[in-house]
């Protein structure tokens, strides 16, 4: 059972997320994926939030800025 404040955190955390277009599409391909995959394929941001919860997201996302941060560090060199 999801909690009103799971539900606010999830908007808000959809809200920043929906600023970066490489985040959001990376993250609807997560949720779309084999592994996290419903029955239905999903479009919308709020949907894959609520698919993958809020502790993945936050995973998911703080691996793609690492990886993001590493390759940058490779370029300078």
């Amino acid at each position: 059972m999801e909690a009103a404040g799971d539900r606010a955190d999830a908007a808000k955390v959809a809200d920043v997320i929906r600023n970066d277009p490489a985040v959001t599409a990376a993250l609807l391909r997560f949720a779309n994926s084999a592994t996290f995959g419903g029955l239905r394929p999903i479009s919308d941001l709020n949907q894959a939030i609520a698919r993958l919860g809020l502790k993945q997201v936050e995973m998911l996302v703080t691996a793609m800025e690492v990886k993001g941060l590493f390759h940058a560090s490779c370029e300078q060199k």
